[in-house]
């Protein structure tokens, strides 16, 4: 029996330059696994994030030309992978609306693999722009418990107390483009145990759609 190929090596590097006048900085990852960031998830996510994450991005910054300007901040990225995405061990008070038939410790959430390419992010502008993105193979088993409470309610951690901040002036919202989407493979479960006549339940398989010129908080219809 021919022998399993050698798992890829974790790579992580770096070229550019900075100095005052701004930074042109260009990276590329792979096979990183998104353990590493449970650190920094679990202040603020209960379930376990996994997978790995490939990826080549350029960052550009230039400082403020005015005293009361903003720094100009971009960041472009050809293309991100992340492999077999899972959202894992979710609390059991998540999982109540589940069936129960669930086996223990199901994934409420799962990608084969989503990619993304040709990404613009513009802080300054606060507009992200995203050539393509599709997703393989997406799973989530979407539930309501009786009392009403969705499944993902108590996937966050409840943040520490912390003084009100002081008012902000009002900032204007992000704007995301979305030029195409595609879903290949995809299942969702749905049940909801907060209806009077007894929980609904829904299975969708196979789910395939292919959308265009998605834009939030946009006002013309999207072309699918």
């Amino acid at each position: 029996a021919a022998a399993p190929a050698p798992a890829a090596v974790p790579t992580v590097e770096f070229q550019g330059q900075a100095g005052p006048q701004g930074a042109e900085v260009s990276a590329r990852i792979a096979a990183l696994p998104l353990a590493l960031a449970a650190p920094y998830t679990a202040a603020f996510l209960l379930p376990r994030l996994s997978g790995s994450l490939d990826a080549q991005l350029g960052l550009h910054w230039a400082p403020p030309r005015t005293r009361d300007g903003e720094p100009a901040l971009t960041v472009t990225a050809e293309h991100v992978a992340l492999a077999q995405l899972m959202l894992a061990d979710a609390p059991h008070a998540a999982r109540a609306g589940e069936r129960p038939d669930s086996p223990a410790g199901a994934a409420p959430a799962s990608i084969g693999l989503l990619e993304l390419r040709q990404l613009q992010l513009d802080w300054p502008a606060r507009s992200v722009r995203v050539g393509q993105l599709s997703a393989q193979a997406p799973r989530a088993q979407v539930a309501r418990a009786a009392g009403g409470r969705w499944m993902f309610e108590d996937w966050l951690r409840a943040p520490a107390a912390a003084p009100a901040p002081a008012p902000k002036p009002a900032e204007p919202p992000w704007k995301l483009t979305l030029d195409a989407l595609a879903v290949r493979g995809g299942a969702v479960g749905w049940r909801d145990a907060a209806t009077t006549e007894g929980p609904v339940e829904v299975e969708l398989t196979d789910l395939l759609l292919d959308a265009r010129q998605f834009e939030l908080n946009g006002k013309q219809p999207m072309p699918v």
